[in-house]
């Protein structure tokens, strides 16, 4: 892949020594440590995570680059990898709240394609049509909470990124970029459109509300409040198919909220649905609608 290369298809600690026992390195024999890979000091490894929502999943890999490549690199790297030039990449990194944590919820800020590769990155793809090719002035960090009946707030999303043109300035145009990006149906398109949208600002560290979306305030990052269902509630669900065969509109599914609950930091629904009883697992907020 040019510049960069992709190493493994897997995240595993850079600490670690897999290939032989801690305890008894010193007894490795000569035969044994010929095997070592050496090290290049012109070279380092990042982690990045891919995420895809055309295909509906994501993708972890290490990437070796050199000390002199940039996050453009990465992007072109990948691009060759699809062998195609109708889609973008860009790229933000995570708040860390310690050297070596980092948490998927929260963006700390969007990379330039001139920045430094960060030790640990996300890459979100995403298929620009010939209007917004360019005509992309920047990109708009989306995060998504749920709100329970108490007034608790969760995680119920993780955050992308929706481009924006010069024209994109309203609530309702940003709207339908997120719409775009997360493939929603029309009835998930409509529950969006009712929910709350607050700008908010980042400084790095902590993500603060600041007061509702206005037209044309030109805020870094929104963030948008859906109403949590509870069990037992009758939700529709979207039935997303990824698969090429699938042609029209996705199917709409109807079933019974049967649990709630947070994994990996979101909060997740299990949806029971009525006629097969087949339940649906791990449902996030934007992919089901209350009745």
């Amino acid at each position: 892949m040019g510049e960069i290369q992709v190493s493994f298809a897997f995240l595993s600690s850079r600490t670690v020594d897999y290939c032989c026992n801690a305890g008894s390195s010193a007894d490795l024999s000569s035969s044994a440590s010929q095997f070592r890979i050496p090290e290049v000091s012109s070279r380092r490894v990042a982690l990045v995570k891919l995420l895809d929502f055309e295909s509906g999943c994501s993708r972890a890999f290490r990437a070796s680059c050199s000390e002199t490549a940039d996050v453009g690199a990465v992007f072109d790297a990948l691009r060759r990898s699809e062998n195609s030039n109708a889609v973008e990449f860009v790229g933000f990194e995570l708040m860390s709240f310690f050297p070596g944590n980092y948490t998927h919820l929260n963006v700390s800020r969007v990379l330039s394609p001139h920045d430094p590769i960060p030790d640990f990155f996300s890459c979100q793809r995403v298929r620009l049509g010939q209007r917004l090719k360019f005509s992309v002035t920047r990109w708009l960090v989306i995060n998504t909470f749920v709100c329970s009946n108490d007034g608790e707030l969760f995680v119920g999303h993780v955050p992308f990124l929706v481009p924006l043109t010069a024209e994109d300035v309203s609530k309702a145009s940003i709207l339908s970029a997120v719409a775009r990006i997360l493939n929603l149906n029309t009835e998930c398109e409509a529950l969006l459109r009712n929910c709350i949208v607050l700008a908010c600002t980042n400084d790095g560290r902590k993500i603060t509300i600041d007061e509702p979306l206005q037209d044309g305030c030109g805020a870094d990052q929104i963030s948008i409040v859906y109403n949590a269902a509870d069990i037992g509630d009758i939700v529709v669900v979207s039935a997303q198919w990824h698969a090429s065969s699938h042609k029209g509109p996705a199917p709409i599914i109807q079933g019974v909220v049967t649990r709630r609950f947070v994994q990996d930091g979101m909060l997740l629904f299990d949806v029971k649905e009525m006629d097969t009883a087949v339940v649906m697992e791990r449902l996030s907020c934007t992919q089901l609608v209350p009745l």
